[in-house]
C-alpha cells in the first residue's frame, strides 16, 4: 500500500496566521489560496477546542486530491497558506467520493476514492500529521467506490459507507484504524441496484443507513424507493429494512439527505422531480426503532404541491428542543425559472406542518434574485435558526446573505455575509453552531481563486469572537469544576446566571438559574460528554464536561 505524505508550507505559517475572522462582509477571511480550481468543500468543528476543519477537493497533476485547512476559534489558519495536501495516491480526473468528519479527540478522518475506485481513509492529527503508521487504509472491500459518507462515533471511532451501484457497504472502525466488525453488505430489495446512502448515528453509537433502492425506467429516469435499516458497531442488524419512500419515477441524479432527530431516530428529505412535472420537497421520519412515523410511504410535502411553482434546493436542520425538522427551500416559477423566493417550513415528528401549507416567506419571489447554495442551522438553545444563501442578479457573480429567524419563523436579522460579488461556490455544509458561532467556507474568484471563510454568531454579528469555550481561561469570574465530574458539578459566577446542560446531540438536559454558585447533582446524567453553557448579563460561556 502506498503511504500518504503531506506537503505543508511551514515558512508561510507565521505570516499567514495573522489572518482571522473579520466583521466586514466585503473582505471576509482567506483560508487557502494559490490553487487553480476547487471541488467539493466540507466543514467540521471540534466542539471541545473550537477548531474548525475545512476539506476541499483540489485539482492537482495526480487528479482531484483532498486538501485540508484548520482554523482556530478566532479564524486564524493553522496549516499554512494553502493548507495541507493528501498525496501518495493517484486520483481520478474528476472529484469522486470525498468525505470528512472530526473525531472526539480532535483528529480528522478524510475519506476518498483513488483512481482504482478503492475507498481509502486516512486520519490526520490536530497537528497536521498522519495518525496511522501506514498512512491510510482501504476501508471498504468493494467495486468502484462512488459516493462516501463518514460519521463520527462517540468513542473515538467512525462509521463509513459507500455504494458501487449494485450494493451498499458499511463498516465501523476504531480510532486506531482497526475494524470493529466485519464488512456489512446491503443488497437491493426491489430494484437492481443501490444508488445512494446516508448515515444517521443514534445516541448509543448505532447507525441507521438510509439508502435508495432503484432500477432504470427510461432515459435518465429511475424507479426509486428509500429504505432505512439499523446496525450496531459490532455489525449486528438491529432493525430490518423499512420502507420510507414508496417507489417513484424520478431523475437518476436525485439524491436524498438525512439528519438525526435528537430522539434516537432521524429525518430524511428529497427534492422530487417526477414525470408529472411537479417539483416538490418531500420529508420522512423514522423513530429509534427505524419505524416510519408518518405512516405514509409517499412522505409529507414540505410545501403544498403547486404546478405553477417549483420548490427546489432544500436544506434542513433539527430544532434541538422540539425535535422538529426545519426546512429552507427555493421557490421558482415553472414557466421561466427566473423568479426566485426563499421559504422555510417546520415539520413535526408525526408529519404536522407547523407553519402551514407553504411555510414562511423569507425572501419574496422576485426576478432580481437567483437563489442557490441554501444552508440552515438551528441555534443550540432552540430559539431559532440561521439561513445562509447565495443570490445573483446577473447569473454569474454571487453574494452571500444571512437571515436569522426566531422559533416562530419571524425574521430577527437580515445581514450580508459576503457582500463582494464574485464567482463563488459554497461548501456542502456549514460547521453548525458550536461554542456560539457558525463557520462557512466557499471557493471565491474575486482576486484569483481562493478559499474564503466567515463566521457568524448567534446574534447575527460577524467577526472577532469573544463567546465560547475560550472565555473560561480568560474569565476568572466563571468557574466550572471538577472535570471530569463524578457525583457533583460546581458552577461559580460573580452574580446571577443561567446554566444549561446539553448533550452532544443538542438536547437540553437540565437548566437552572443561580445567584452566585451552585452544586449540580450528576445523578440524572449518563456517563459521557456534555456541553455546559453559563449565561451572565455580560457574557455567555460554554465548556465541555465529562461525566463519569
Amino acid at each position: 500500500m502506498k503511504k500518504i505524505f503531506f506537503l505543508t508550507i511551514a515558512l508561510c505559517l507565521m505570516t499567514f496566521a495573522k489572518a482571522q475572522w473579520v466583521n466586514d462582509p466585503a473582505s471576509n477571511t482567506i483560508l487557502a489560496q494559490g490553487n487553480n480550481q476547487y471541488g467539493e468543500i466540507y466543514i467540521s468543528t471540534h466542539e471541545a477546542s473550537g477548531n474548525t476543519y475545512i476539506q476541499w477537493s483540489n485539482m492537482r497533476s495526480y487528479g482531484w486530491a483532498p486538501s485540508l485547512q484548520k482554523v482556530d476559534l478566532q479564524g486564524v489558519p493553522q496549516w499554512g497558506e494553502n493548507g495541507i495536501d493528501i498525496t501518495g495516491h493517484s486520483f481520478d480526473s474528476y472529484s469522486m467520493g470525498i468525505a470528512m468528519t472530526t473525531l472526539s479527540d480532535g483528529s480528522v478522518i478524510s475519506a476518498f476514492a483513488d483512481i482504482q475506485g478503492k475507498c481509502v481513509v486516512t486520519k490526520i492529527t490536530p497537528e497536521g500529521t498522519l495518525a496511522w503508521e501506514d498512512g491510510s487504509i482501504v476501508a471498504l472491500d468493494m467495486g468502484a467506490c462512488m459516493r462516501i459518507q463518514v460519521a463520527a462515533g462517540n468513542d473515538g471511532g467512525f462509521w463509513i459507507t459507500s455504494f458501487d451501484e449494485e450494493k451498499a457497504y458499511l463498516r465501523y472502525y476504531n480510532g486506531d484504524g482497526t475494524p470493529r466488525c466485519q464488512q456489512i453488505v446491503i443488497s437491493p430489495i426491489n430494484g437492481d441496484e443501490i444508488g445512494f446512502t446516508q448515515l444517521v448515528v443514534d445516541n448509543e453509537n448505532n447507525v441507521f443507513v438510509v439508502y435508495q433502492d432503484e432500477e432504470w425506467a427510461m432515459s435518465y429516469y429511475f424507479k426509486k424507493s428509500i429504505y432505512v435499516t439499523k446496525y450496531s458497531p459490532e455489525g449486528a442488524q438491529l432493525s430490518p429494512p423499512t420502507l420510507l419512500m414508496a417507489e417513484k419515477t424520478i431523475g437518476g441524479s436525485i439524491t436524498h439527505y438525512a439528519l438525526p432527530d435528537g430522539l434516537g431516530g432521524g429525518y430524511v428529505w428529497i427534492c422530487h422531480p417526477a414525470f408529472n412535472n411537479v417539483f416538490e420537497v418531500l420529508a420522512f421520519h423514522f423513530d429509534a426503532n427505524g419505524n416510519n412515523t408518518f405512516d405514509n410511504p409517499d412522505g409529507i410535502f414540505v410545501c403544498e404541491p403547486d404546478g405553477q411553482n417549483y420548490h427546489l434546493e432544500a436544506n434542513a436542520t433539527v430544532d434541538p428542543t422540539t425535535h422538529d425538522l426545519v426546512v429552507a427551500y427555493r421557490s421558482t416559477d415553472a414557466s421561466s425559472q427566473s423568479i426566485d423566493g426563499l421559504f422555510v417550513n417546520r415539520i413535526g415528528t408525526t408529519g404536522d406542518k407547523i407553519w402551514g401549507g407553504t411555510g414562511k416567506v423569507l425572501v419574496h419571489p422576485s426576478s432580481q434574485n437567483s437563489i442557490s447554495n441554501i444552508t440552515i442551522d438551528a441555534f443550540p438553545d432552540g430559539s431559532g435558526e440561521a439561513i445562509l444563501y447565495a443570490f445573483s442578479t446577473d447569473y454569474i457573480n454571487n453574494i452571500i446573505n444571512t437571515i436569522g429567524i426566531d422559533a416562530e419563523g419571524v425574521i430577527i436579522w437580515n445581514n450580508p455575509f459576503c457582500s463582494t460579488a464574485s464567482q463563488l461556490s459554497g461548501a456542502s455544509n456549514t460547521s453548525g453552531f458550536h461554542n456560539g458561532q457558525l463557520v462557512f467556507a466557499w471557493e471565491d474568484h474575486r482576486n484569483g481563486v481562493a478559499l474564503y471563510g466567515q463566521n457568524i454568531q448567534i446574534d447575527g454579528t460577524l467577526g472577532p469572537f469573544t463567546d465560547g469555550v475560550a472565555d473560561i481561561e480568560n474569565n476568572p469570574k466563571i468557574k466550572i469544576y471538577p472535570n471530569p465530574a463524578v457525583d457533583e458539578l460546581y458552577v461559580e459566577t460573580d452574580g446571577e446566571a443561567d446554566i444549561e446542560i446539553y448533550n452532544l446531540q443538542g438536547q437540553l438536559i437540565e437548566s437552572k438559574h443561580i445567584v452566585d454558585h451552585v452544586a449540580l447533582s450528576t445523578e440524572n446524567l449518563s456517563t459521557g460528554m456534555f456541553l455546559v453553557r453559563v449565561k451572565t448579563k455580560s457574557s455567555s460561556t460554554v465548556q465541555k464536561v465529562i461525566i463519569k
